[in-house]
């Protein structure tokens, strides 16, 4: 019986080392080799879809800052479009989207670094270099100091 014990805990003691050694391996590996064990056209076909999904979230908030645009203040109370701002629906929808103001920093930000962005033609941003968005902490720092 003490044989059979001995033997169990010296196959306990190399199974743990076995796996000691496969966790050592696994820590000092690269994160890379993840992607050899995958199906190389399973993983394009992730990437690709991701991607996919990247285009169609920026289109759509595209569309947004695009809608936004069209329904911008006039003077504090008007829409563009004419009717008082809180009573003009698209406003209303576009003031509500919580983070087209980020979004739209974000992508004002690659512009001026020269980056691919997805503003609309004509936004304020892509006129006025001086154009701050209300997201943008310098705007809060601008509007403080009186300019």
């Amino acid at each position: 019986m003490a044989q059979v014990e001995a033997e169990g805990a010296a196959r306990l003691a190399e199974a743990e080392g076995r796996v000691a050694r496969a966790q050592a391996e696994l820590a000092r590996r690269p994160e890379r080799i993840v992607e050899r064990c995958i199906n190389e056209g399973d993983m394009q076909a992730a990437q690709a879809e991701a991607q996919r999904a990247f285009q169609s979230r920026s289109y759509a908030w595209y569309h947004l800052s695009a809608l936004g645009l069209l329904h911008a203040e006039l003077d504090g109370e008007r829409c563009r479009c004419g009717k008082v701002r809180r009573s003009c629906p698209e406003a209303v929808l576009v003031d509500g989207v919580h983070g087209l103001r980020a979004w739209e920093a974000r992508q004002v930000k690659e512009a001026r670094a020269g980056h691919r962005h997805y503003l609309p033609d004509g936004h304020p941003a892509l006129v006025d270099h001086r154009w701050l968005s209300t997201a943008d902490p310098e705007y809060w720092l601008a509007s403080q100091d009186g300019g």
